[in-house]
């Protein structure tokens, strides 16, 4: 597997030797990779302007790739090719896999930015190889800005202690989950969840056990959920839940299931083992609701529920 990296690379035996062979190991340096002898210099630079423009276009990971095979396609015959990032969860397989493949390692600053297999029905030339890495060389920098601003958006949607969608994000969620539900003629439901007491937690056993119990009951709902069904931090120890083509009693079942999961739950703060509980208020979706007033009937009922001794559902059909 070729590596193809943004750093320099002096060993001018070693660069030559790589071209024979089949599998290489080597890394190589941008600036010493040329396209073959039938394109002229000036045809080379315009390849490399021309693609560096295509890629400005966007900034979403798998786009960019699409449009970088699109440019690649123009100048190499190859059935199929294959895009892999663990790292940044990206993955992109098109067309034919065959036993004749040419596989690059994509590194930038000892960033691993993914690794890339074209597929061919016959060996790859030389001249193939050539023109590959020239075009890969100009793909680092573009993908490892997408993946920045990728992060940059995932981030900025995040909770950072949780890991789930933070409250910045689910004005725009539950609007866009209130138009599939409308469009499809879907039920959706809407959960909200406060641990209670939460505050005496954080006194008597100090806020880094109470962010414990926050990531506790985040893993325990994840437990009792769909992998459809959306988790949001709202704030503090407050979290709503979305639940898609979910009915009044689906949803309510499923408060159920996870407010006696919570109470199983045994956690240790100051050496003292412990429990705590939540109460959930539920919610579902009528006809001339929009954002607003769903979550506000959720929180309605939940404030029923804590208000009639805690740990405990309450949904808003309880509260006529």
């Amino acid at each position: 597997m070729t590596t193809i990296v943004a750093k320099p690379q002096k060993d001018n035996a070693k660069t030559k030797a790589r071209h024979s062979e089949e599998t290489i190991t080597q890394e190589h340096a941008i600036t010493e990779i040329t396209l073959p002898g039938y394109y002229t210099k000036s045809a080379q630079h315009f390849a490399a302007f021309h693609l560096a423009s295509v890629l400005q276009r966007t900034l979403e990971p798998e786009s960019l790739l699409e449009l970088f095979f699109d440019e690649v396609k123009k100048l190499v015959d190859f059935i199929g090719v294959k895009f892999i990032s663990d790292l940044h969860s990206v993955y992109l397989n098109k067309g034919v896999e065959t036993p004749y493949q040419c596989s690059y390692r994509l590194k930038l600053n000892n960033l691993l930015l993914g690794e890339m297999l074209f597929y061919s029905k016959a060996p790859f030339r030389q001249e193939d190889t050539l023109v590959f890495e020239y075009l890969m060389c100009s793909l680092l920098y573009p993908l490892r800005n997408a993946y920045l601003y990728q992060d940059a958006v995932i981030n900025a949607l995040t909770d950072p202690l949780t890991g789930v969608n933070n409250r910045g994000s689910l004005d725009s969620v539950l609007k866009r989950e209130i138009e599939l539900a409308r469009r499809h003629h879907t039920t959706l439901s809407i959960l909200i969840l406060d641990i209670d007491c939460f505050k005496s937690i954080n006194d008597r056993f100090g806020h880094s056990t109470g962010d414990q119990v926050l990531k506790n009951l985040v893993a325990t709902v994840a437990r009792c959920c769909r992998s459809s069904d959306m988790l949001f931090r709202y704030g503090g120890e407050e979290f709503t839940l979305l639940l898609s083509n979910t009915k009044k009693k689906g949803s309510i079942n499923l408060a159920e299931r996870i407010r006696k999961a919570v109470q199983k739950e045994t956690l240790i703060g100051n050496n003292t083992r412990f429990n705590y509980t939540v109460s959930i208020g539920v919610a579902c979706l009528e006809k001339n609701d929009d954002g607003m007033s769903l979550f506000n009937r959720a929180d309605a009922a939940l404030y029923h529920a804590k208000a009639n001794g805690r740990n405990q559902v309450k949904s808003e059909a309880e509260m006529a």
